[in-house]
């Protein structure tokens, strides 16, 4: 008799070790989720923030230092998913991009590239630079595509523009980085 209630007692242990495991994933689950609609969210925001320039058609946002501190906010896998939601929102119509799809659509194909380098780079400025620089070619050869314009013509109405600007993007995105401990 003993032994079965020896058996109960561990039974009984079993089941609420169980439930709260389940508990735990649960709640990680639903804070990833809101991670990610989080990221999805700063984005959207970011990009409505927006200087038109008027020799191009790309304009200068905010959504390019989102897209390069949430990486270290939230990770690069749910980094890479807050842009795949953002993405997918704005090709069902939703108003997040900052302009409609177009000439500047390759820049947010970039970002889904973003998290994947970066978390490949272990300094953080050289992991900007390397998200930055993916921003840029994906943008490019997206840009050259749209315009029918050949790299070289696009690269000065495509990336030159928005170096400096840029520049202080990662500048402020590293000072994050610092501060999130990478």
């Amino acid at each position: 008799m003993a032994h079965d209630e020896w058996g109960c007692r561990l039974n009984s242990v079993n089941v609420l070790k169980t439930h709260a495991a389940l508990e735990s994933t649960t709640a990680s689950r639903a804070q990833a989720l809101m991670e990610v609609i989080a990221v999805a969210g700063f984005v959207a925001l970011c990009a409505q923030v927006r200087i038109p320039l008027p020799f191009t058609p790309v304009p200068v946002t905010l959504s390019t230092l989102a897209v390069l501190m949430a990486p270290f906010a939230v990770g690069a896998q749910r980094a890479t998913a807050g842009f795949l939601l953002y993405t997918t929102l704005g090709l069902m119509g939703t108003p997040v991009f900052a302009v409609s799809f177009g000439p500047t659509f390759g820049y947010i194909l970039g970002y889904l590239a973003v998290p994947a380098v970066m978390s490949q780079i272990q300094h953080p400025a050289r992991a900007l630079f390397a998200g930055t620089a993916t921003i840029y070619l994906v943008g490019l050869a997206w840009f050259c595509y749209w315009m029918q314009m050949s790299p070289l013509h696009a690269f000065w109405f495509a990336i030159v523009p928005f170096v400096p600007v840029d520049a202080l993007k990662v500048a402020v995105a590293y000072q994050y980085a610092r501060r999130c401990g990478r």
